[in-house]
Protein backbone atom coordinates (compact mmCIF):
# COMPACT_ATOMS: atom_id res chain seq x y z
CA UNK A 1 0.00 0.00 0.00
CA UNK A 2 1.28 3.44 -0.97
CA UNK A 3 -0.23 6.84 -0.22
CA UNK A 4 -1.16 7.27 -3.89
CA UNK A 5 -2.91 3.91 -3.88
CA UNK A 6 -4.72 4.78 -0.66
CA UNK A 7 -5.92 8.06 -2.20
CA UNK A 8 -7.11 6.21 -5.32
CA UNK A 9 -9.05 3.77 -3.19
CA UNK A 10 -10.63 6.56 -1.16
CA UNK A 11 -11.68 8.31 -4.35
CA UNK A 12 -13.43 5.15 -5.55
CA UNK A 13 -15.38 4.54 -2.35
CA UNK A 14 -19.10 5.42 -2.15
CA UNK A 15 -18.53 7.20 1.16
CA UNK A 16 -17.88 10.65 2.57
CA UNK A 17 -14.15 11.09 3.16
CA UNK A 18 -13.18 13.09 6.22
CA UNK A 19 -9.78 14.53 7.16
CA UNK A 20 -7.00 11.97 7.58
CA UNK A 21 -6.10 10.73 11.04
CA UNK A 22 -2.93 12.21 12.48
CA UNK A 23 -0.18 10.13 14.08
CA UNK A 24 -1.41 11.28 17.48
CA UNK A 25 -5.02 10.26 16.69
CA UNK A 26 -3.97 6.82 15.47
CA UNK A 27 -1.83 6.20 18.54
CA UNK A 28 -4.54 7.47 20.88
CA UNK A 29 -7.08 5.12 19.27
CA UNK A 30 -4.75 2.15 19.58
CA UNK A 31 -4.03 2.95 23.20
CA UNK A 32 -7.69 3.52 24.00
CA UNK A 33 -8.91 0.20 22.57
CA UNK A 34 -5.84 -1.95 23.11
CA UNK A 35 -5.00 -2.99 19.55
CA UNK A 36 -2.72 -1.99 16.68
CA UNK A 37 -3.78 -1.05 13.15
CA UNK A 38 -2.14 -3.06 10.39
CA UNK A 39 0.47 -1.06 8.48
CA UNK A 40 -1.71 -0.75 5.34
CA UNK A 41 -4.79 0.11 7.41
CA UNK A 42 -2.93 2.87 9.23
CA UNK A 43 -1.59 4.33 5.98
CA UNK A 44 -5.10 4.23 4.51
CA UNK A 45 -6.64 6.10 7.46
CA UNK A 46 -3.84 8.65 7.33
CA UNK A 47 -4.79 9.41 3.74
CA UNK A 48 -8.46 10.00 4.59
CA UNK A 49 -11.19 8.77 6.93
CA UNK A 50 -14.23 7.12 5.26
CA UNK A 51 -17.47 8.07 7.03
CA UNK A 52 -21.04 6.82 6.83
CA UNK A 53 -22.94 3.56 7.17
CA UNK A 54 -20.61 0.62 7.66
CA UNK A 55 -17.47 2.69 8.31
CA UNK A 56 -16.09 3.05 11.85
CA UNK A 57 -15.49 6.67 12.79
CA UNK A 58 -12.17 6.39 14.61
CA UNK A 59 -12.14 10.12 15.35
CA UNK A 60 -15.61 10.97 16.72
CA UNK A 61 -17.41 7.63 16.88
CA UNK A 62 -19.21 6.39 19.97
CA UNK A 63 -16.76 4.43 22.13
CA UNK A 64 -19.30 1.73 22.90
CA UNK A 65 -20.13 1.23 19.22
CA UNK A 66 -16.44 1.04 18.28
CA UNK A 67 -15.75 -1.42 21.09
CA UNK A 68 -18.70 -3.46 19.92
CA UNK A 69 -17.23 -3.68 16.42
CA UNK A 70 -13.95 -4.95 17.82
CA UNK A 71 -15.72 -7.50 20.03
CA UNK A 72 -18.20 -8.83 17.43
CA UNK A 73 -16.08 -11.72 16.13
CA UNK A 74 -15.34 -13.05 19.61
CA UNK A 75 -18.74 -12.46 21.18
CA UNK A 76 -20.68 -13.62 18.14
CA UNK A 77 -18.95 -16.98 17.97
CA UNK A 78 -19.23 -17.52 21.74
CA UNK A 79 -22.95 -16.73 21.56
CA UNK A 80 -23.48 -19.13 18.68
CA UNK A 81 -21.71 -21.98 20.45
CA UNK A 82 -23.72 -21.31 23.63
CA UNK A 83 -27.00 -21.37 21.69
CA UNK A 84 -25.98 -24.55 19.91
CA UNK A 85 -25.33 -26.26 23.25
CA UNK A 86 -28.93 -25.53 24.20
CA UNK A 87 -30.71 -26.11 20.90
CA UNK A 88 -28.83 -26.94 17.69
CA UNK A 89 -31.87 -26.08 15.58
CA UNK A 90 -31.48 -22.43 16.64
CA UNK A 91 -27.71 -22.23 16.06
CA UNK A 92 -27.00 -19.20 13.93
CA UNK A 93 -24.00 -17.14 12.97
CA UNK A 94 -24.36 -13.63 14.37
CA UNK A 95 -21.10 -11.92 13.43
CA UNK A 96 -21.56 -9.26 10.73
CA UNK A 97 -19.03 -9.14 7.89
CA UNK A 98 -18.06 -5.49 8.45
CA UNK A 99 -14.30 -5.42 7.94
CA UNK A 100 -12.63 -4.22 4.76
CA UNK A 101 -9.42 -5.07 2.92
CA UNK A 102 -6.65 -2.77 1.76
CA UNK A 103 -4.42 -4.64 -0.68
CA UNK A 104 -4.27 -6.43 -4.01
CA UNK A 105 -2.89 -5.57 -7.40
CA UNK A 106 -6.03 -4.12 -8.97
CA UNK A 107 -8.42 -1.61 -7.45
CA UNK A 108 -11.38 -3.88 -8.27
CA UNK A 109 -9.90 -6.54 -5.98
CA UNK A 110 -9.71 -4.21 -2.98
CA UNK A 111 -13.01 -5.29 -1.51
CA UNK A 112 -14.29 -6.96 1.60
CA UNK A 113 -15.76 -10.41 1.69
CA UNK A 114 -19.43 -10.45 0.77
CA UNK A 115 -21.06 -8.07 3.32
CA UNK A 116 -23.91 -10.00 4.90
CA UNK A 117 -25.12 -11.23 8.25
CA UNK A 118 -24.26 -14.94 8.09
CA UNK A 119 -27.51 -16.85 7.69
CA UNK A 120 -26.38 -20.48 7.99
CA UNK A 121 -28.91 -22.36 10.14
CA UNK A 122 -28.48 -25.76 8.52
CA UNK A 123 -25.50 -27.92 7.66
CA UNK A 124 -26.26 -27.48 3.96
CA UNK A 125 -26.16 -23.69 4.25
CA UNK A 126 -22.88 -23.84 6.19
CA UNK A 127 -21.30 -25.97 3.45
CA UNK A 128 -22.64 -23.61 0.78
CA UNK A 129 -21.06 -20.70 2.64
CA UNK A 130 -17.66 -22.40 2.63
CA UNK A 131 -18.09 -23.16 -1.07
CA UNK A 132 -18.94 -19.55 -1.88
CA UNK A 133 -15.89 -18.33 0.02
CA UNK A 134 -13.80 -20.67 -2.12
CA UNK A 135 -15.46 -19.30 -5.27
CA UNK A 136 -14.81 -15.72 -4.14
CA UNK A 137 -11.16 -16.70 -3.85
CA UNK A 138 -11.40 -18.29 -7.30
CA UNK A 139 -12.16 -14.93 -8.93
CA UNK A 140 -9.63 -12.99 -6.87
CA UNK A 141 -11.91 -11.39 -4.28
CA UNK A 142 -10.34 -10.93 -0.89
CA UNK A 143 -11.56 -13.21 1.88
CA UNK A 144 -10.15 -12.37 5.30
CA UNK A 145 -8.81 -15.00 7.66
CA UNK A 146 -11.36 -13.93 10.28
CA UNK A 147 -14.18 -14.66 7.83
CA UNK A 148 -12.80 -18.13 7.05
CA UNK A 149 -12.33 -18.96 10.73
CA UNK A 150 -15.85 -17.88 11.58
CA UNK A 151 -17.35 -19.86 8.70
CA UNK A 152 -15.47 -22.93 9.93
CA UNK A 153 -16.73 -22.42 13.50
CA UNK A 154 -20.31 -22.12 12.31
CA UNK A 155 -19.94 -25.28 10.21
CA UNK A 156 -18.63 -27.21 13.23
CA UNK A 157 -21.55 -25.98 15.34
CA UNK A 158 -23.88 -27.32 12.64
CA UNK A 159 -22.22 -30.76 12.70
CA UNK A 160 -19.98 -30.45 9.64
CA UNK A 161 -16.61 -31.99 10.38
CA UNK A 162 -13.24 -32.64 8.76
CA UNK A 163 -9.65 -32.46 10.02
CA UNK A 164 -8.84 -29.25 8.12
CA UNK A 165 -12.15 -27.68 9.20
CA UNK A 166 -11.26 -28.25 12.84
CA UNK A 167 -7.79 -26.79 12.27
CA UNK A 168 -9.27 -23.73 10.53
CA UNK A 169 -11.86 -23.14 13.25
CA UNK A 170 -9.21 -23.23 15.97
CA UNK A 171 -6.54 -21.26 14.11
CA UNK A 172 -4.70 -18.91 16.50
CA UNK A 173 -3.96 -15.34 15.46
CA UNK A 174 -0.26 -16.15 15.09
CA UNK A 175 -1.12 -18.68 12.36
CA UNK A 176 -3.82 -16.79 10.44
CA UNK A 177 -1.61 -16.84 7.36
CA UNK A 178 -2.55 -20.53 7.01
CA UNK A 179 -6.27 -19.81 6.70
CA UNK A 180 -6.46 -19.89 2.91
CA UNK A 181 -4.36 -23.02 2.68
CA UNK A 182 -6.69 -24.69 5.17
CA UNK A 183 -9.77 -23.55 3.23
CA UNK A 184 -8.39 -25.33 0.16
CA UNK A 185 -7.99 -28.48 2.26
CA UNK A 186 -11.53 -28.11 3.62
CA UNK A 187 -12.87 -27.89 0.07
CA UNK A 188 -11.10 -31.15 -0.79
CA UNK A 189 -12.11 -32.97 2.40
CA UNK A 190 -15.78 -32.00 2.07
CA UNK A 191 -15.87 -33.04 -1.59
CA UNK A 192 -16.54 -29.49 -2.81
CA UNK A 193 -13.73 -29.19 -5.34
CA UNK A 194 -15.91 -30.37 -8.23
CA UNK A 195 -18.44 -27.64 -7.38
CA UNK A 196 -15.93 -24.81 -7.73
CA UNK A 197 -16.53 -23.49 -11.28
CA UNK A 198 -13.73 -23.94 -13.77
CA UNK A 199 -14.19 -20.59 -15.53
CA UNK A 200 -14.38 -17.02 -14.31
CA UNK A 201 -17.83 -16.52 -15.88
CA UNK A 202 -19.29 -19.64 -14.23
CA UNK A 203 -17.82 -18.55 -10.89
CA UNK A 204 -19.34 -15.08 -11.15
CA UNK A 205 -22.76 -16.46 -12.08
CA UNK A 206 -22.57 -18.76 -9.04
CA UNK A 207 -21.76 -15.77 -6.82
CA UNK A 208 -24.54 -13.69 -8.36
CA UNK A 209 -27.01 -16.43 -7.48
CA UNK A 210 -25.69 -16.52 -3.91
CA UNK A 211 -25.91 -12.73 -3.61
CA UNK A 212 -29.49 -12.81 -4.88
CA UNK A 213 -30.35 -15.48 -2.32
CA UNK A 214 -28.86 -13.33 0.45
CA UNK A 215 -30.90 -10.35 -0.77
CA UNK A 216 -34.04 -12.48 -0.94
CA UNK A 217 -33.74 -13.90 2.57
CA UNK A 218 -32.76 -10.56 4.10
CA UNK A 219 -29.21 -11.55 5.05
CA UNK A 220 -27.70 -8.83 2.87
CA UNK A 221 -28.80 -5.25 2.30
CA UNK A 222 -30.34 -5.00 -1.18
CA UNK A 223 -28.23 -1.97 -2.12
CA UNK A 224 -25.01 -3.69 -1.08
CA UNK A 225 -26.10 -6.67 -3.16
CA UNK A 226 -26.84 -4.43 -6.12
CA UNK A 227 -23.40 -2.86 -5.78
CA UNK A 228 -21.75 -6.27 -5.76
CA UNK A 229 -23.55 -7.23 -8.96
CA UNK A 230 -22.67 -3.88 -10.51
CA UNK A 231 -18.96 -4.01 -9.68
CA UNK A 232 -18.24 -7.75 -9.69
CA UNK A 233 -20.50 -9.19 -12.39
CA UNK A 234 -22.05 -6.65 -14.76
CA UNK A 235 -19.00 -5.76 -16.85
CA UNK A 236 -17.21 -9.07 -16.31
CA UNK A 237 -20.18 -11.01 -17.72
CA UNK A 238 -20.49 -8.70 -20.75
CA UNK A 239 -23.41 -6.69 -19.37
CA UNK A 240 -26.24 -9.23 -19.58
CA UNK A 241 -29.69 -7.69 -19.82
CA UNK A 242 -30.93 -9.87 -16.97
CA UNK A 243 -28.60 -8.03 -14.56
CA UNK A 244 -29.21 -4.53 -15.91
CA UNK A 245 -32.07 -3.77 -13.46
CA UNK A 246 -29.78 -4.27 -10.45
CA UNK A 247 -27.29 -1.78 -11.85
CA UNK A 248 -30.10 0.67 -12.65
CA UNK A 249 -31.93 0.47 -9.31
CA UNK A 250 -28.68 0.77 -7.35
CA UNK A 251 -27.70 3.82 -9.37
CA UNK A 252 -31.14 5.39 -8.87
CA UNK A 253 -30.93 4.75 -5.12
CA UNK A 254 -27.48 6.39 -4.94
CA UNK A 255 -28.56 9.39 -7.04
CA UNK A 256 -31.91 9.91 -5.29
CA UNK A 257 -32.95 13.46 -4.36
CA UNK A 258 -35.58 14.74 -1.94
CA UNK A 259 -37.71 16.18 -4.75
CA UNK A 260 -38.15 12.84 -6.57
CA UNK A 261 -41.69 11.44 -6.77
CA UNK A 262 -40.47 7.89 -6.10
CA UNK A 263 -39.52 7.11 -2.47
CA UNK A 264 -35.88 6.11 -2.14
CA UNK A 265 -36.66 2.75 -0.52
CA UNK A 266 -38.76 1.85 -3.56
CA UNK A 267 -35.54 1.18 -5.47
CA UNK A 268 -34.37 -1.15 -2.73
CA UNK A 269 -37.66 -3.06 -2.95
CA UNK A 270 -37.30 -3.30 -6.73
CA UNK A 271 -33.93 -4.99 -6.26
CA UNK A 272 -35.52 -7.49 -3.86
CA UNK A 273 -38.42 -8.18 -6.24
CA UNK A 274 -36.11 -8.61 -9.23
CA UNK A 275 -33.86 -10.94 -7.22
CA UNK A 276 -36.82 -13.18 -6.45
CA UNK A 277 -37.98 -13.16 -10.06
CA UNK A 278 -34.52 -14.09 -11.35
CA UNK A 279 -34.09 -16.87 -8.78
CA UNK A 280 -37.42 -18.38 -9.85
CA UNK A 281 -36.20 -18.90 -13.43
CA UNK A 282 -33.48 -20.98 -15.10
CA UNK A 283 -29.87 -20.52 -14.07
CA UNK A 284 -27.82 -18.90 -15.36
CA UNK A 285 -30.61 -16.67 -16.63
CA UNK A 286 -31.02 -16.25 -20.36
CA UNK A 287 -29.82 -12.93 -21.76
CA UNK A 288 -33.09 -11.39 -22.91
CA UNK A 289 -31.32 -9.48 -25.68
CA UNK A 290 -30.32 -12.71 -27.36
CA UNK A 291 -33.53 -14.68 -27.16
CA UNK A 292 -33.75 -18.48 -26.89
CA UNK A 293 -31.50 -20.74 -28.93
CA UNK A 294 -33.32 -22.21 -31.93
Amino acid sequence: MTRDRALALLAALPATIGPALSDAEVEATEERFGFRFAVDHRLFLQAGLPLGRGWPDWRNGDAGELRGRLDWPRDGVLFDVAVADQDLSRARASVPFWSYFLGGEELREIVASTPHDPYAVTAEEAVDHLLMLAIERRIGRHVGADTLIQAALVALVLDIDSPALRDLAGLPRSEESRAHELLAQVVEELGLAARVPATDAEARWALVRWWLQLIDNGSMNAIEGGNLISYEAWDQLDRPETLRPFVAWTSEYDDWKDDWDTPRDAFKQRIIDDARDLLAGPWPPMDLSQGPDL
